[in-house]
């Protein structure tokens, strides 16, 4: 296993299910607690667990993000030029600026 980020990789030698259940393999939305052969020191809260080679760590990224006009149940204050937006979800909160597309 290797955690997604700084290279820090080890060796998980059980993978436990809620309650003590032990679990011979954990895929995507499994909740599970892997017993890992690390320090405490090696790894922060928040890390995700891969396949040594499968996940990369990235500072930034571009996306295209559609916003819901406010009859549509969105905001009703613009978005002002540089202002910080946060996205939340399942991951880590997401901090992008706003930067307006010419037209075509």
């Amino acid at each position: 296993m290797e955690y997604a980020g700084p290279s820090t990789s080890g060796t998980a030698t059980a993978t436990e299910r809620s309650r003590g259940d032990r679990a011979e393999r954990a895929e995507t939305g499994n909740n599970v607690g892997p017993s890992c052969m690390v320090t405490r020191w090696d790894v922060e809260r928040g890390r995700a667990l891969a396949t040594p080679g499968t996940a990369r760590a990235h500072s930034a990224f571009e996306a295209e993000v559609y916003v819901l006009p406010e009859n549509d149940g969105d905001r009703d204050v613009t978005f002002a030029l540089r202002q910080t937006q946060f996205c939340f979800g399942l991951l880590p909160s997401v901090q992008f600026g706003h930067t307006p597309r010419s037209p075509a």
